[in-house]
């Protein structure tokens, strides 16, 4: 496959990804939060990129103690249509994602299989264990923008120290500095919690995802780029080679 970015990337020494993990985890001071509304408001506008845009991932992905490490490419155009190239790390790609209007299509090169669902309602996206988003609300938080990320209103707010807490319509609690960058989510009914720690550039720079269960992932943005033109279509499709068995995205998995 010649399409993928950055193929000829150095790898990071995994010594390096820990120490930008641990370099991330402070946050640029922001000021208190006094006014929910406006904190809101402030992440409505808080550093973004869109348009044409891809970005290097390295993954950690797992249990606590006892994780594997990958690596993404991540681009598109929109997040209406999404290709991401998942790679080992020998380099070698391990599965190949597109995720457009009414379809999302997993293929796994090494057994030639590609699972397929069809529909409006986009799956959550897995990498070992399900996360709790699909791959384009992951998209538009690793991109800066939070209100198609989170949603565009919360039923409640209040201020918790220095932060303003939303609860969101889906139940979700969201916790958010008073410069307009999430620091926190929690899933309803105490499912998944995630954790974002920032770059120079005011947006996300590392992603941490856990759960009760002991699951666990942590994204790390290697590196991100807007480009001044958009991806042709050859560049956007996932092209299935002959003989590829298709079976339904229910079964990815199980076999």
């Amino acid at each position: 496959y010649s399409q993928a970015p950055f193929q000829n990337m150095k790898k990071f020494p995994l010594f390096l990804i820990c120490a930008l993990l641990c370099a991330c985890a402070a946050r640029h001071t922001a000021p208190v939060a006094e006014d929910p509304a406006e904190v809101w408001k402030a992440m409505a506008s808080a550093p973004s990129i869109s348009g044409p845009e891809r970005a290097s991932l390295s993954m950690r992905l797992g249990e606590e103690g006892d994780t594997r490490r990958v690596t993404a490419i991540l681009w598109g155009n929109d997040p209406e249509q999404l290709r991401m190239d998942v790679m080992a790390g020998a380099g070698a790609i391990v599965a190949m994602i597109y995720d457009g209007p009414g379809e999302f299509l997993l293929y796994t090169p090494g057994d030639n299989r590609a699972y397929i669902h069809k529909g409006a309602v986009k799956p959550l996206l897995r990498v070992g264990s399900p996360l709790p988003f699909p791959l384009a609300r992951l998209a538009d938080l690793l991109s800066g923008r939070y209100i198609p990320a989170f949603g565009a209103s919360y039923e409640s707010a209040k201020i918790v120290g220095s932060d303003a807490v939303f609860t969101l319509p889906d139940q979700a609690t969201l916790t958010v500095d008073g410069a307009g960058r999430p620091a926190t989510w929690t899933q309803g009914g105490g499912g998944w919690k995630m954790t974002l720690a920032y770059g120079e550039d005011d947006l996300p720079k590392s992603i941490k995802f856990d759960n009760a269960d002991g699951k666990m992932a942590v994204l790390l943005i290697k590196e991100r780029e807007t480009l001044p033109t958009s991806f042709d279509p050859d560049q956007m499709t996932l092209k299935l080679p002959p003989g590829t068995e298709t079976l339904p995205l229910s079964q990815y998995g199980k076999s």
